[in-house]
């Protein structure tokens, strides 16, 4: 799920009392599998980052 998508549903999740955090990108063990999905890896990381983010954000307006 994209950053833009989870702030929409934001508000709905804290109108449910519930926010969902999102799944943590899949790393492969093998080191030269790593290697060569790197660019894929790094973009799947990046937008974990913004989605856990707004993740928190959510559990923020829950708490508040």
């Amino acid at each position: 799920m994209q950053a833009a998508d989870l702030l929409m549903l934001a508000p709905v999740a804290s109108q449910a009392g519930s926010c969902l955090a999102p799944v943590r990108p899949f790393v492969p063990s093998d080191l030269q599998e790593a290697r060569d999905y790197a660019e894929i890896i790094r973009h799947d990381f990046g937008a974990y980052i913004l989605d856990i983010q707004g993740y928190f954000r959510c559990l923020e307006l829950l708490s508040g």
